[in-house]
């Protein structure tokens, strides 16, 4: 029993310390009390630490350019095989644009689900140069009784210039590679 506790709190403390973040700058995280089926007292961490993408891989797509009006860009993340998004953790994509360029009428932060992905996210263009940035925080899992899963932070980084022509479509690919076996 006091193995298990021990256990239970050594993985607890890895888990509050491992944002990579200096001690003074991290947010306390909100802590909340559960028991398990075996009566044995548990804490359950959440907070905005994971919610919030860091940088992970950073995927520079050459400039492009744009018509104004109405389009579209393309999310097109890759799992590995035999891996799936989490349905239960907060994965999402957070939208930004300079310059003005561009607008994202279904907001600027989106959940990411197994059905999403690729995704199609409409966004209105403006005349102008800027960069569109996704920073995408997404949580996946072995779809075998293993449970496995993984987290992974991607940032993509696209000049753009709004501007003539009739090209609508821009496309963000990147594929995960599997870390494990």
């Amino acid at each position: 029993m006091r193995t298990l506790i021990t256990t239970l709190s050594i993985a607890l403390v890895i888990t509050a310390c491992s944002t990579g973040e200096p001690e003074a700058t991290r947010a306390e995280p909100a802590v909340t009390q559960a028991t398990n089926p075996l009566d044995l007292p548990m804490t359950t961490l959440s907070g905005s630490q994971i919610d919030e993408p860091s940088p992970g891989a950073i995927v520079e797509l050459d400039p492009a350019t744009v018509a104004a009006g109405e389009g579209a860009i393309t999310l097109a993340i890759g799992l590995p095989a035999g891996y799936q998004v989490n349905e239960t953790a907060p994965s999402s994509v957070t939208w930004s644009a300079t310059g003005n360029i561009a607008v994202f009428p279904s907001g600027s932060v989106q959940p990411l689900s197994r059905a999403d992905l690729p995704m199609d996210i409409p966004v209105s263009f403006f005349a102008g140069t800027g960069v569109i940035t996704a920073a995408v925080n997404l949580f996946y899992c072995r779809e075998d009784e293993q449970g496995l899963c993984l987290r992974e932070q991607i940032r993509f980084v696209e000049e753009i210039t709004v501007g003539e022509g009739n090209r609508t479509r821009l496309s963000f690919p990147y594929e995960v590679t599997a870390r494990v076996s």
